[in-house]
């Protein structure tokens, strides 16, 4: 039996559905182990990462009494790339490194749960990765710093346009591979 070890793999590129701390705090570890390795979040959250992560960072864990995480999230490394919607994975690395299933992968911009949500769909796959957007039979919470009730139901209400009803949806947390249609 045999496995491959960390240091035989070598990701692409990280991509951040959204900058909350337990999206995050493996960020320094990973970095560590891959220090070549873009980091791609969106702009709205980019404040989440980088070497004042800890003043954005402090202000969710503080409203879910949970300061005591806040050293796992200070002094991230930043983000070497923006994502934005619309735009597809291959934007992030070279076209020389053979992406051409990252650009299947195309970017939705989903606020609400932060300002800076987004899901990464695939729709030759029909799979869509939401973060913490959607959850089976719900949706990601709207009272931390930055998240908004009014654009989650604008994000909601976008993505039940933009995905089919067979598209299984693999969140940040919970029931993994509903499908989208049976959600809603």
């Amino acid at each position: 039996m045999g496995y491959l070890r960390t240091h035989e793999l070598q990701p692409l590129f990280i991509a951040l559905t959204h900058g909350h701390f337990d999206h995050v705090s493996g960020l320094s570890e990973m970095i560590k182990a891959f220090p070549s390795c873009p980091i791609a979040i969106h702009k709205n959250d980019a404040d989440c990462i980088g070497p004042t992560s800890s003043v954005r960072q402090s202000k969710s864990l503080e409203q879910m009494g949970l300061i005591q995480f806040l050293p796992a999230v200070s002094n991230l490394p930043a983000a070497t790339w923006y994502l934005q919607d619309g735009m597809t994975l291959d934007s992030i690395i070279p076209d020389t490194l053979g992406s051409k299933s990252l650009s299947e992968w195309q970017v939705i911009h989903t606020p609400g749960h932060s300002g800076g949500s987004v899901c990464f769909f695939n729709e030759t796959e029909k799979i869509l990765l939401s973060g913490d957007t959607v959850f089976f039979h719900s949706c990601g919470r709207t009272d931390l710093y930055g998240g908004s009730e009014t654009d989650m139901e604008a994000s909601l209400r976008k993505l039940m346009k933009k995905i089919p009803e067979n598209v299984l949806v693999y969140p940040g947390h919970d029931t993994a591979g509903f499908l989208f249609g049976d959600n809603f």
